[in-house]
């Protein structure tokens, strides 16, 4: 019989397999730190942040080509003190209104009682001294290349739609289990063909192995034992 063993997978598929695993929970990370760029740029969540860090996502175009509408960025929570000329920093435009947005612009100037910031894309700077309690963050990481994704769930007045990123996240999982799925699929059709031709090897080896095994039971005797009869017959003392 011959022994059946697993096929194994070679190097080219393990690495495949790797890659698709690695692509997998990136997927799922990015998605959900997507959702959390949403929820940390609402009003209500402009304190929070993750281990001193927080994604945004930003929605005018006022700091192109550096940062692109519709992208993320990664946001550090700073003081005013660490803020400087160059910084691209985050401010919140009114603290009298709760409603008021998140600024991402550029600091130009430090002045008497704050800064100036501008936007790269605008004709001039913001007609406002910015205080250090309007200070929340500094942009420590753009992710421009996340733009295509937060444009296609975004609403058409640039913002953010909740259910275009359940949709998004839902259809990523689903094409994420059918590509894993068929990949399951076809390793399982390997082990089988390869369950099956050694079904049909070890057939032929049996079918053989009687062959031969008939063939020696319908032989005359072999040369040994007319050896071994010729022997005794030379043994034989003469009357």
């Amino acid at each position: 019989m011959i022994k059946e063993s697993k096929p194994k997978a070679t190097g080219w598929r393990r690495g495949v397999k790797i890659a698709f695993n690695v692509v997998y929970i990136l997927m799922i990370a990015f998605m959900l730190y997507v959702f959390a760029a949403i929820l940390l740029s609402r009003d209500n969540m402009e304190e929070t942040y993750i281990f001193g860090y927080k994604p945004l996502a930003v929605q005018s175009g006022s700091m192109e080509p550096v940062i692109r509408t519709h992208s993320i960025v990664i946001a550090q929570k700073v003081e005013a003190k660490d803020i400087k000329v160059g910084d691209i920093a985050v401010y919140k435009q009114d603290l009298n209104d709760p409603k008021s947005r998140l600024i991402v612009h550029r600091v130009i100037e430090v002045v008497d009682g704050g800064f100036r910031f501008q936007g790269d894309n605008n004709s001039g700077p913001d007609p406002y001294i910015i205080t250090d309690d309007m200070i929340r963050c500094r942009v420590v990481l753009t992710m421009n290349w996340t733009e295509p994704v937060i444009r296609r769930i975004s609403n058409p007045d640039g913002t953010l739609n909740v259910w275009n990123i359940v949709i998004w996240l839902v259809l990523a999982l689903i094409l994420l289990e059918v590509v894993s799925y068929l990949l399951k699929r076809r390793k399982k059709l390997r082990e089988a063909e390869t369950e099956k031709a050694e079904e049909q090897l070890n057939t032929v080896y049996d079918q053989l192995a009687g062959e031969s095994q008939d063939e020696e039971e319908d032989a005359p005797p072999d040369e040994a034992e007319k050896t071994e009869s010729n022997e005794e017959n030379d043994e034989t003392p003469d009357a």
